[in-house]
């Protein structure tokens, strides 16, 4: 896998914290380049009305995503990450981070993509090792497995190569909260473009932070079109609105996707 784009290096840290916390929320708003991102509208959520004894629970349509990803062979797609941060005192902050994900059953996978500071990242799994770059270096090093890749981009790419390739692996860490055990809010419907969609929220609190996910799954693919995040800590406010486009499923994907570079 080659990186393309390489730039210098920038201060940013990598922040390995699910859902972010109070002082990668802080450093990430605070050392990060700003700069301006459209962020494209979607319609109106509402709680999901449909007739008795076919009104699918937030649990179902759970299931039903994990088994809609669970039998792609294969599968590309494009995230990318509409970020607006505040710190307290300062002033509101926008970005936008990407990532191209492409991925083979049982456990290949790769992500190259644009951090928050415009730098480029990556890393790669060929199903039994595992490598990342990051701060726009072309320097490669082995990282334990694609969890520890995916937790160490979280931070720098606000889940740009985190949500997808979470669901894929079928990992723990990272999964979005709505997917996962936490308790659930009652089953909205939205429409994002032109497309109904299953929208499931989870709330978290504690004295640091609350959180809210709220994850847009398509009422046909049960594939996620969308996730958006919003967080209230003590140190400021982060609000990130992933979209899912340009997938392309079980499509041939070259070997030489998932090659492991030279390690530097």
């Amino acid at each position: 896998m080659k990186l393309v784009q390489i730039k210098t290096a920038s201060s940013i840290a990598a922040v390995a914290a699910f859902g972010f916390s109070a002082y990668a929320l802080s450093h990430v708003i605070s050392t990060a380049k700003p700069r301006t991102v459209p962020l494209s509208a979607a319609g109106p959520v509402h709680l999901l009305q449909q007739a008795p004894g076919k009104i699918l629970t937030a649990e179902q349509i759970a299931a039903r995503c994990h088994e809609a990803y669970s039998k792609l062979r294969s599968y590309q797609v494009i995230a990318t990450v509409d970020t607006m941060g505040t710190n307290i005192g300062d002033t509101t902050r926008k970005y936008q981070t990407s990532a191209e994900i492409q991925f083979i059953r049982p456990d290949k996978i790769a992500a190259i993509g644009k951090d928050s500071s415009g730098q480029a990242f990556a890393y790669v799994s060929d199903g039994v090792e595992t490598e990342e770059t990051f701060l726009g270096a072309n320097n490669w090093k082995k990282v334990r497995n694609p969890e520890s890749a995916i937790a160490g981009m979280t931070g720098i790419a606000f889940r740009a190569g985190t949500t997808v390739p979470v669901v894929l692996l079928g990992l723990k860490w990272g999964m979005p909260v709505p997917l996962g055990p936490a308790p659930q809010q009652p089953v909205q419907e939205g429409v994002l473009d032109g497309q109904s969609c299953y929208v499931l929220t989870a709330r978290s609190t504690s004295p640091e932070k609350s959180a809210t996910n709220s994850i847009w799954v398509d009422e046909k693919t049960f594939r996620l079109r969308r996730s958006v995040f919003d967080i209230d800590a003590n140190s400021g406010k982060l609000h990130l609105d992933e979209r899912f486009t340009n997938e392309h499923i079980n499509e041939a994907i070259s070997d030489s996707t998932f090659m492991l570079p030279p390690v530097q």
